[in-house]
């Protein structure tokens, strides 16, 4: 589970996170604010048309009257917006600027600045991000700054924008003309609206600690930084203690200069995909190790829980070499995987390839979901396995539908390979994972209800795979106190002692909250005030 979000991030002059309320009939997904990109321009909304553009190298929209002048060696900021988030687990994308000399169709760009794609949990969101970019000291009266958005989610096409410049020599430019010409207020909407501001949470009294401490495990990561540090963090105090500095990454990062998404990225593991073998000690992980940002995870890491130390990896060996989405454990040393496929090259609609993966990282295929091929249920979110019956569950929202938050469970009996797929009632209470408590076989998630409210109640439900159903549970917390996060999940539900953990971020705040949620009995505790924003793939181990 990755626990942090763009807000907590130092990208540079970030500017902000924010939902769009209102859902829109044309999705879009990138848009460069200054210099001003070709054409019209509104980020006022998530799924703004202005940011929906495709076919290289511009989108589609010719070159235009430069309206931004620079001087040559002097450095910018490229400010551009991600107006939907397309993150795809197991396989995640990029955002890149580039640059070139001419505006003809055939130019060559050159890559600038590389934004390795961030797990969001929520389609609906939108995040300025801006780039420093050393400029050429040259003339060139029709430069253009290319945006660009591949996200490697199934039916999502690369997204391209485009803004012509002006480049004056600094030989040829006196002082005053640069001061004049630096500063281009770009025309039209450029600023998000964000949700109606509430007094600044007070921390309520049933924020107190429970009496016993359960430790998680996670890591510590700054996509600024190479490396991650492991970590546990205390379920009552909230404290975070450093375990051991791990060379890898939870994503490929921010990278500078002139990289290119083809070169030799930066090392990481899959954020959301955190598989603990059930009879051994051993935290199973996807990496990328080898190739650039196109190239799928090639490794299975492992990490002794008792050293607490990398114990070995494997090559994978998975067929036509497509990326795993979802990890579980099934047997000792065997697990669960599932991929995702196109039928064939262009026709948008896509099977699931569900299969077992050995330790030493072959995988095996026990069943393809041809005969019910989705075209719009193709964002994976979750997949839990009752260890006990072998019945496999996994949770596949709909790309087209960011905020009904439409979803779809599939239910794989392992043994005898039956298979069963329930539209959910998503009409009171929105999901974006499940978890399976063995002792009653239920499905268990928490929910913030409906999507589109900053702060509101959250509450424990149940899923009912063989009718779609959501219904309370419990209650966790009221309206007005915490944020609406969809990606607070902590993998694994403590079994023995039957209690569900949760992250909850405090309104208004930068503090997080550990819930501890007793499934028998609905009792709920919370931890201290801590900050777990920068950390991913948490989860509960029982040594």
């Amino acid at each position: 589970m990755e626990m942090a979000s763009a807000a907590s991030r130092t990208i540079l002059l970030l500017v902000g996170v924010i939902f769009g309320l209102m859902p829109h009939p044309t999705v879009g997904h990138l848009c460069i604010i200054s210099p001003h990109q070709r054409g019209p321009l509104d980020v006022s909304h998530s799924g703004s048309h202005t940011c929906f553009r495709h076919g290289a190298p511009c989108g589609g929209i010719s070159p235009q009257q430069p309206l931004t002048t620079y001087i040559g060696g002097s450095t910018i900021f490229v400010t551009f917006q991600q107006n939907y988030n397309h993150y795809e687990v197991g396989y995640p994308g990029y955002m890149d600027i580039a640059l070139a000399t001419s505006s003809s169709p055939d130019a060559h760009f050159e890559i600038v600045g590389v934004f390795g794609d961030v797990n969001e949990h929520a389609q609906d969101h939108q995040q300025n991000y801006s780039l420093p970019v050393d400029l050429p000291d040259i003339d060139c009266s029709n430069c253009v700054l290319r945006g660009r958005y591949v996200a490697h989610k199934p039916g999502e096409r690369t997204f391209y924008q485009c803004s012509d410049i002006i480049i004056k020599s600094s030989r040829a430019v006196k002082a005053t003309e640069l001061q004049r010409n630096q500063v281009y207020r770009p025309q039209g909407h450029t600023e998000p609206i964000r949700p109606p501001s509430v007094p600044a949470a007070k921390i309520p009294r049933f924020l107190r600690a429970g009496p016993y401490a359960p430790l998680l495990y996670g890591f510590a990561w700054d996509p600024e930084k190479s490396g991650s540090v492991f970590v546990t963090v205390n379920t009552v105090t909230g404290e975070k203690q450093k375990i051991s500095p791990m060379y890898f990454g939870l994503g490929s990062g921010i990278q500078y200069g002139t990289p290119s998404p083809m070169a030799q990225s930066n090392k990481y593991v899959m954020d959301q995909i955190a598989c603990f073998d059930r009879e051994m000690p051993y935290l199973n992980l996807l990496e990328h190790r080898n190739g650039g940002l196109d190239a799928v995870p090639n490794k299975l890491l492992w990490i002794d829980m008792v050293t607490r130390e990398i114990a070995g990896e494997y090559e994978l060996d998975t067929p036509n070499h497509l990326p795993i989405i979802s990890l579980v454990p099934y047997l000792r040393q065997l697990y669960l995987a599932v991929q995702i496929k196109e039928m064939y090259p262009q026709s948008e609609n896509f099977t699931f390839l569900y299969g077992t993966l050995s330790y030493m990282g072959h995988f095996e295929q026990i069943l393809n979901t041809s005969q019910t091929p989705e075209h719009d249920y193709v964002n994976y979110l979750w997949a839990t396995l009752n260890y006990k019956t072998k019945v496999h569950y996994m949770l596949i929202g709909n790309e087209n539908s960011p905020d009904a938050l439409k979803a779809k469970i599939y239910t794989l009996n392992v043994a005898s390979k039956d298979l069963t797929v329930r539209q959910l009632d998503v009409s009171e209470y929105t999901i974006s994972a499940i978890q399976v408590y063995e002792k009653t076989g239920e499905l268990f998630a928490m929910s913030p209800g409906l999507f589109g409210k900053p702060y509101p109640a959250w509450t424990l439900v149940t899923v009912d795979p063989s009718t779609g159903a959501i219904k309370k549970k419990y209650p966790v917390a009221p309206a007005g106190v915490f944020q609406q996060y969809y990606g607070g999940t902590v993998f694994n539900i403590d079994q023995d002692s039957g209690v569900l953990y949760y992250v909850l971020r405090i309104a208004n705040s930068r503090s997080d909250v550990i819930a501890s949620v007793c499934l028998d009995t609905g009792k709920v505790t919370f931890s201290r005030l801590t900050d777990l924003r920068n950390i991913y793939n948490l989860a509960f181990y029982k040594n």
